[in-house]
């Protein structure tokens, strides 16, 4: 239905949890999973989609020009993953990567939401472990790759 569903989650222990709930539907273009998922349809499908559900403004950070979306969507493709630094959420920080069917065909994303203080620590062991996670879990659904 061209929305973004939040299927499952996991809360962290840390002091300051961020939660979101189950069932939660929004804009597919919404924040680290979202763009997960978008950067792997037809750019033809973008932009029906976009065209449907315009890009917002949810905080200063966010990205509203359909071109600089695009180019993000890009180099998400290329990289296997994205890292979102306060576009959905302000002083949010996520870190999410494609879950892929036994087709090798996109069809979740996975993410982990960091605060900004966290994430001043560095986050290339959480990139690698989002990485690792949802090549495992492709496994599992028989993604061949």
């Amino acid at each position: 239905e061209d929305q973004l569903a939040l299927i499952d989650k996991r809360e962290g222990r840390s002091f300051i949890r961020i939660s979101a709930d189950l069932g939660w539907r929004g804009p597919l273009h919404f924040g680290m999973l979202g763009m997960i998922l978008m950067a792997y349809l037809e750019s033809r499908e973008v932009r029906r989609i976009l065209q449907k559900d315009k890009l917002k403004a949810y905080t200063p950070f966010s990205i509203t020009d359909e071109g600089a979306f695009s180019l993000k969507l890009e180099h998400i493709r290329n990289q296997g993953y994205v890292i979102e630094k306060g576009e959905a959420i302000e002083g949010i920080v996520g870190i999410a990567a494609p879950i892929r069917d036994f087709s090798c065909q996109v069809i979740a994303a996975l993410g982990i939401v960091l605060t900004n203080n966290q994430a001043r620590n560095g986050t290339n062991g959480y990139i690698e472990l989002m990485k690792k996670s949802c090549e495992k879990i492709s496994r599992e659904l028989g993604e061949h790759a």
